[in-house]
């Protein structure tokens, strides 16, 4: 059962939740498994908010990872993990859809032995026409990062919520 939330009278919910391993050994962006979200024409807007979460492992000496928010073939969030050996890692993206054709995001990384990162991004992506959106992930050809765990959340914060 759902409780909604008192502060913002809005109900969140889990849209997408995965435990299935993603493994990405390659400075080329590879989907994050469980990351993906199609966005319907005229969705994105008022409010509308999505926020990720995930976590894993990283293992290697020779480059950043990096995990990037994508809308579309668009990367409006990236975030940068600085190198180390094998680290424990997690991180958020939380996005905004203030209308159609604007986002607000901010995220954060952090690792066990490593200096955060975080960032707070303003996106132009027109959502009208419906989009997809996902998180990607890169890693030095030698590295392997390895996502175990992605949630979704999905909170409604527009005028016409019925949360």
């Amino acid at each position: 059962m759902q409780t909604m939330d008192a502060r913002f009278k809005v109900t969140p919910s889990i849209v997408n939740m995965t435990a299935t391993t993603t493994t990405i050994a390659s400075a080329t962006a590879s989907l994050i498994k469980g990351t993906t979200i199609n966005l319907q024409p005229r969705e994105a807007g008022d409010g509308l908010t999505f926020r990720y979460k995930l976590g894993g492992t990283q293992t290697g000496t020779n480059a950043a990872h990096v995990i990037a928010l994508y809308i579309g073939s668009t990367a409006v969030s990236t975030l940068t993990a600085d190198a180390a050996t094998a680290v424990d890692w997690t991180a958020e993206f939380t996005i905004t859809f203030v209308n159609h054709t604007a986002q607000k995001v901010v995220a954060w990384h952090l690792q066990d032995t490593e200096d955060p990162d975080v960032s707070y991004d303003a996106g132009t992506v027109d959502c009208s026409g419906g989009a997809t959106m996902c998180l990607k992930g890169t890693s030095h050809g030698s590295d392997t990062l390895t996502i175990e765990l992605v949630t979704v959340e999905r909170w409604d914060f527009s005028p016409t919520s019925t949360s």
